[in-house]
């Protein structure tokens, strides 16, 4: 085969100004379709010179590559002179065969425009070439619209190679979505870039017509957006192959392969699958759903996660499950939001979360429904049951006027009931801001009328006007603390803890965390245990005591809430902390 017998190169300079000059060249005027070439722009005698933009050409694809810089000096007659040229770089690789027209191109060079002349390339068919060989293959030819093809393209070499540069013209077709593939694990894999699309390839061998050949090869994945008939490839390969060598040197011929071509047809999907719409699931055989809901046992109005993974669809990344709100099972009771998190993807599977509400006490769970779907495998429309999920519909207590205040005395259980103590059980007891709670007495006591309401809204104008008095930080924790005095000694607590005999867990835990919310001056009700390590530390408490005070507050946590409950002695942990506040300064 005739190929490259000599570069031909063909230069024109078209004017020159005071020793400048502009000149374009090519590597040959004959080239294989797919086959890269370098077009080169060369500026003489200039200082400087910005890239030149070049227009697109008609079945040429361009990259620009890079520039370089060199000087050439000349001495005679007692003087010296040096003239600087610059190289722009493109890669060219055309799309199509047959005359292809370079056109003129305008440079801007040092306010000055010249343009290069126009010239023709011929691109040619490549040639099948012995001991190498290109391959395009599908595991079927006949696909569903929206059904991935599953693309391998393979090389085979008998001889040493390098600086493969693919040309697939389908990738810019328009016709698929592309995804490129992952070989398997556990083989040689290289890296290409091939039209800005990452692919990794895996090598390996194979025999071919009783001879045996190294294999380079990558898949893509391409779901179809149009029905109908469509011709992929020929796709073309050009490389460098190793010639023998002479010594030390291997010489390298650039070669140019063509692939086979591979017809797919592209079916369109039954009219009744159709009317589904963009959400319509495509299966590879039987659809699977699993559901499930957390938690099991709720209130009416509280939130429960419930989660559907999908297994068997052809491309999970692309699953759409219709909105919850369209559901007839499903509004009847329970109440839905519009937002729903996106599928997750794993492997081959997708799942979908969403947090709904129950708003019907009569319901023994989440209704099953029914989902359309489309078997690629049967081309027919079926229908897969998504089960139902059993909960739990807790009774809601109703909130009377006795639960948000202290529901008045009860008899104490000591002193033969005779002595009266008061009940701590209500929510105007226990509320974080108690001042602005008041026992219903038919509004005779306004808020604006109670004096340690009015004090509160003053107390921030005084503290904040002391602040700006003492900026220093020492000598506003002193005002803290004096603020705070009578809170700063728990062994007053502790007596009291003592005298009553509430010495159970639950009661000390209370108490301690009472005192070391006042003692740090927090307004809300709850605070992390890091939160009041802090506090601590701010106030130049010692680290192994607060630290020791932020574990004991784990503790209560995990007392609280874990399932499995730990033995812990109140009146043990009373001590413990008690001998904490004494290093409290």
């Amino acid at each position: 085969m005739k190929y490259f017998m000599s570069f031909f190169l063909f230069f024109l300079l078209l004017f020159s100004v005071s020793g400048q000059s502009v000149r374009a060249s090519v590597e040959s005027s004959e080239v294989y379709l797919g086959q890269p070439f370098e077009f080169r722009i060369i500026i003489e005698g200039t200082t400087s010179a910005e890239v030149p933009e070049l227009e697109d050409i008609d079945g040429i694809n361009k990259q620009y590559k890079g520039a370089s810089t060199s000087m050439v000096s000349s001495f005679g007659n007692g003087s010296s002179s040096s003239s600087k040229t610059i190289t722009y770089s493109w890669t060219f690789t055309p799309l199509r065969k047959g005359t292809l027209l370079i056109p003129s191109f305008s440079i801007d060079v040092d306010g000055e425009i010249y343009k290069t002349a126009s010239g023709t390339i011929l691109v040619k068919d490549p040639e099948n070439i012995e001991g190498f060989y290109l391959f395009l293959e599908t595991d079927k030819k006949s696909f569903w619209k929206g059904e991935p093809v599953e693309l391998t393209i393979k090389w085979l070499f008998a001889s040493s190679v390098s600086n493969p540069v693919f040309n697939l013209p389908f990738i810019e077709s328009g016709l698929f979505t592309i995804e490129s593939q992952n070989p398997q694990q556990g083989n040689d894999v290289y890296k290409l870039n091939i039209d800005g699309l990452e692919v990794l390839a895996m090598q390996s061998a194979q025999i071919y017509k009783g001879d045996q050949y190294s294999t380079l090869s990558f898949s893509f994945k391409l779901i179809p957006r149009e029905s109908g008939t469509f011709s992929i490839g020929p796709i073309t390969l050009a490389f460098d192959s190793a010639e023998r060598s002479s010594g030390f040197r291997t010489s390298y011929k650039s070669l140019v392969i063509p692939s086979n071509s591979i017809d797919l047809n592209i079916k369109e999907l039954p009219a009744e699958a159709r009317a589904i719409g963009e959400t319509l699931l495509l299966s590879n055989g039987p659809l699977s759903i699993q559901t499930e809901a957390t938690p099991l046992k709720v209130h009416i109005g509280d939130p429960l996660t419930y989660t559907l993974q999908v297994l068997g669809a052809v491309t999970p990344e692309n699953v759409e499950l219709p909105s919850l709100n369209i559901i007839t099972e499903m509004t009847d009771n329970f109440s839905i939001p519009d937002r729903r998190s996106p599928g997750k993807v794993d492997g081959e599977s997708v799942s979908f979360a969403q947090t709904i509400r129950v708003n019907n006490r009569h319901i023994d769970g989440i209704p099953q429904w029914d989902l359309p779907y489309f078997d690629i495998q049967t081309g027919s429309l079926k229908r897969v049951n998504i089960p139902a999920v059993p909960i739990e519909v807790l009774e809601t207590n109703i909130v009377t006027s006795a639960d948000l205040e202290s529901t008045g005395y009860t008899v104490s259980e000591t002193n033969d009931g005779k002595e009266l103590i008061s009940n701590e059980d209500g929510l105007l007891f226990n509320f974080e801001s108690e001042l602005l709670l008041q026992k219903g007495n038919g509004g005779q006591n306004p808020i604006l009328k109670n004096p340690k309401i009015i004090l509160l809204f003053f107390l921030p104008i005084i503290i904040y006007l002391s602040l700006l008095v003492y900026k220093k930080r020492g000598m506003i924790q002193k005002i803290t603390r004096s603020l705070m005095k009578d809170n700063s000694d728990f062994s007053t607590i502790y007596a009291k803890i003592l005298k009553e005999n509430k010495t159970d867990i639950n009661s000390v835990s209370k108490e301690i965390k009472n005192y070391l919310r006042h003692y740090c001056q927090m307004r809300e009700s709850y605070f992390p245990p890091d939160k009041i390590f802090q506090c601590l530390i701010d106030l130049h408490i010692d680290y192994e005591v607060s630290n020791a005070v932020r574990e004991l507050l784990f503790s209560f946590e995990e007392n609280e809430y874990s399932k499995e409950k730990k033995s812990l002695d109140g009146m043990t942990v009373l001590n413990e902390f008690y001998s904490l506040t004494r290093e409290f300064t």
